[in-house]
This record gives C-alpha cells, structure tokens and sequence, in this order.
C-alpha cells in the first residue's frame, strides 16, 4: 500500500534556503533556493509508491525532512 506525504515549511523570519526530503536514506527531493528570496512558505508531495526508495521487509518507512534558512540555522 502506497502513502503520499504532504510535507509543509516554514520560516517567518530569514525565510527558506533550501529543504531536503528523504525516505529511507533515498532522496526524494532537494530543493534549494538560489536566487535567496524571502519564501516563507513551501510544500511538497512524496510517496512511497516511487520506484527508486528502497523497500523494509517491515513495510516501515524512514522520512526525514532537513530544512535550512537563509540566516544558515538546519532544523531536521
């Protein structure tokens, strides 16, 4: 059974630089912001029905979401 994630970021403050988003070690998403504009505010699709995340024989799955800002403070 496949699950789709919506993953939202926030950073009122210096805004985003960039987000990336894993599952099971695989990255599913990297998204950085090089013109550095003050987003505040983004979100992102992910499934676990992608053909390239490696599958658990458990049928858990790992995400793991590292978002950083533009004053280079990394929250995950």
């Amino acid at each position: 059974m496949d699950t789709t994630f919506t993953i939202s970021v926030s950073d009122v403050d210096s805004g985003i630089y960039s987000t990336v988003i894993s599952i099971n070690g695989t990255e599913m998403i990297k998204d950085v912001k090089s013109d550095k504009n003050r987003i505040t505010e983004d979100s992102y699709k992910v499934s676990t029905g992608d053909a390239h995340i490696g599958q658990t024989g458990t049928g858990r799955y790992t995400l793991s979401v590292t978002v950083t800002d533009n004053a280079g403070n990394t929250r995950i």
